[in-house]
């Protein structure tokens, strides 16, 4: 299947046609005393009136809060998010004139508030007959919550108000019980774009990953962004990528690429290696980092057009498959200066692709005296029928360790293996 369902569960949902997107105004929220996040706009409309007032509807509004799940994230991820008709902006004209809050309340009485308006250039491209949506993603520990939001009109008072309880629950069996250890309870996010979307790179807390090996580890993180192909049909060639697509597979990809690169290391190296299959390219790399260059990362990815292929890359597909292999027999290759028994770890992330085309590989060795590990997390394309994952045949002889990655639960237990592995080497 497709990952968009499980990337953000209720959260940035696709846009309706025709909507304004409004995201949470990060950078105006502020740390409270008691530990929650005050907005200073809410003191401004007098927000305690609305909540001593109760329930109100004097605005056209249509308002949905999305129950919490489990995120590709691996953080517990709410969504709330109010739609209002554009002629109630054409109404009331004045800049972010309407605004829209959330005000999030535990049970220890701490107060988390945020608050969202359209921007200048927003405004400039409304147009009637559409709708202006305004959303919130909350990441929240397990617990119990009490929501208040609002949207109002701040030049005449005219607003809405609604409350709702809400239970986060533990997750059951969990494989990383001691994850989420020391991150804020109430963690609101919001960016805009196809990839700021999927990697969040405003949201700096990291989730509490433990790993002490054994010895120091050289570890690398290879992802390939290829898109596959959807087979060919009714005598017709395979499907080429489109930019809708490559986009929707980053999506996929970006939430585990930055938790994989939050994997601690205090003895040994880490290393990002971004490569295209279908061209056999190798489009980025960071070496020795502790964390990685999103920006960097990011003009990389969004400069690659997945309609353009070479010829020589076309006529020459049977060696694409050959060349994730030879990647990853390249990354498990000691250095000269490597001491005896370290360790050397390749997490190789990628769809399952169908690379070879009929063309079988002859099986790849492992390194002499390596004491080495490959991890293959594999994501599966939605179109199953007469697919075969030639990246999984070809790592054969180097005896990967491969882990399904479809779901933010089936990742969840993958990331915890792959843990435990390491940390014996």
């Amino acid at each position: 299947m497709h990952l968009r369902s499980w990337l953000f569960p209720g959260i940035f949902a696709g846009a309706v046609f025709g909507s304004l997107l409004a995201a949470p105004l990060i950078a105006q929220q502020t740390p409270s005393p008691s530990g929650g996040i005050v907005d200073g706009t809410f003191t401004a409309v007098h927000f305690e009136r609305w909540v001593a007032e109760g329930h109100t509807k004097q605005i056209p509004w249509h308002l949905e809060i999305r129950s919490p799940r489990l995120s590709s994230h691996q953080r517990i991820a709410a969504q709330v998010l109010i739609s209002v008709p554009s002629r109630e902006f054409f109404q009331r004209p004045g800049l972010a004139r309407l605004k829209a809050f959330l005000q999030i309340t535990d049970t220890q009485s701490r107060v988390f508030q945020s608050h969202l308006s359209l921007t200048p250039r927003k405004q400039k491209t409304l147009s009637p007959g559409t709708e202006v949506r305004f959303q919130w993603g909350v990441f929240l520990l397990p617990g119990e919550y009490h929501l208040a939001v609002a949207f109002a009109d701040t030049k005449t008072g005219a607003h809405n108000f609604a409350q709702k309880t809400l239970r986060v629950k533990p997750l059951k069996n969990d494989p990383l019980p001691d994850v989420w250890n020391g991150l804020p309870e109430v963690e609101f996010f919001g960016t805009e774009g196809d990839l700021e979307e999927a990697y969040l790179p405003d949201v700096a807390t990291a989730l509490n990953l433990s790993l002490v090996p054994t010895h120091p580890v050289d570890l690398h993180i290879l992802v390939n962004v290829a898109v596959p192909d959807r087979p060919a049909t009714f005598g017709r060639g395979p499907v080429a990528a489109s930019r809708t697509a490559y986009m929707r597979s980053l999506r996929d990809l970006l939430p585990i690429v930055k938790i994989l690169g939050q994997l601690p290391l205090e003895r040994g190296t880490k290393g990002l290696e971004v490569v295209d299959a279908t061209r056999r390219q190798v489009i980025f790399t960071q070496n020795g980092f502790h964390s990685l260059d999103w920006y960097r990362m990011e003009t990389t990815l969004q400069a690659v057009n997945p309609a353009i292929i070479d010829v020589k890359s076309l006529q020459q597909r049977t060696l694409n498959a050959a060349f994730i292999r030879d990647q990853v027999l390249e990354l498990l290759r000691p250095s000269g200066d490597a001491s005896p028994g370290r360790a050397r770890v390749v997490i190789l992330l990628s769809h399952e692709m169908d690379l070879s085309h009929n063309k079988k590989l002859p099986l790849a060795t492992l390194p002499a005296n390596c004491n080495c590990q490959v991890f293959y997390l594999r994501l599966r394309p939605a179109f199953l029928f007469g697919y075969r994952d030639d990246i999984g045949q070809a790592l054969e002889g180097l005896k990967p360790l491969a882990f399904s990655a479809d779901s933010p639960k089936s990742f969840r237990k993958a990331l915890a293996e792959i843990i435990a592995r390491i940390s014996r080497m």
